[in-house]
């Protein structure tokens, strides 16, 4: 197995909002948080929402390594201890507002958590991708820290927005089904797949002339192996070494990214 991340700040942001960790505590692990432009300090925000989960799943996997995380405690688990942490810096809870998707492996399965929105893109049994993009038609994400403020999460609720998950495959780009669900219904995801990859989402930020490049593409170019030989493509930090291939050549036809982009992911039949 092999796992790998890749950060870089968008054209726009003069500091990095999103933060991504990947590595091997009890389990092999990649973690990415995406903060909130809008509110302050998203950046700490974030840096403490991916240390805490790291934190959860290395006390839950020492507890019971057998036992599927359950979603709703690991969101509250994170979240109160993060909201305590901020407490203690004296910063605004509100710098919490920020995506977090939280993915493991375990015995050759790769779990998802999504709190927020962003992508998740895995390998299905006949080759091709599925990419979930989840997103918020109104612009709002219904994000952890609603949990930890009563009075935000009934306004939100109450505001009506709306999550919407579209799934589709990436070499076709046919869309496989679409729905409108609560911000409260858990949302997450079990893979036997050999890759599995989980995106902010940056990766839907590349513009032109006032054209934006589709999400499709960026995901296919970061994706794309043709040009590394199969064997030395899936060593090392090949999730950043194909994400920064990718990026030069977008820039070069005249692509750029305004938006933070994290990306990171597993290669589970790889040694």
């Amino acid at each position: 197995m092999n796992y790998d991340s890749f950060l870089e700040i968008g054209s726009q942001h003069k500091v990095c909002e999103d933060s991504i960790a990947s590595g091997i505590g009890s389990c092999p692990y990649v973690i990415l948080s995406d903060g909130c432009s809008a509110s302050e300090n998203s950046n700490y925000g974030a840096m403490i929402l991916v240390q805490f989960a790291k934190q959860y799943l290395d006390f839950k996997r020492h507890d019971a390594l057998e036992v599927i995380i359950d979603y709703g405690d690991m969101g509250n688990w994170i979240i109160w201890n993060a909201f305590a942490a901020v407490k203690s810096m004296g910063l605004n809870p509100a710098c919490l507002d920020a995506t977090l998707i939280v993915s493991y492996s375990w015995n050759g399965i790769v779990y998802v958590y999504v709190y927020g929105d962003g992508y998740v893109i895995a390998k299905t049994l006949d080759g091709l991708f599925m990419v979930y993009d989840i997103s918020f038609p109104s612009g709002f994400p219904y994000y952890l820290s609603y949990e930890a403020d009563y009075s935000r999460k009934e306004g939100y609720k109450s505001s009506g927005h709306l999550r919407s998950v579209n799934h589709y495959l990436l070499n076709d780009g046919k869309n496989l089904s679409f729905r409108g669900s609560v911000p409260d219904l858990p949302l997450h995801y079990k893979f036997i797949s050999g890759e599995v990859y989980i995106a902010s989402d940056g990766i839907n930020s590349f513009i032109r002339n006032g054209e934006k490049l589709s999400v499709k593409d960026v995901i296919s170019g970061f994706l794309d192996m043709k040009k590394e030989d199969r064997n030395q493509g899936t060593k090392g930090v090949f999730v950043q070494r194909r994400c920064r291939k990718a990026i030069k050549g977008f820039r070069k036809e005249g692509w750029n990214h305004y938006d933070d982009i994290s990306f990171g992911g597993f290669l589970c039949n790889t040694t």
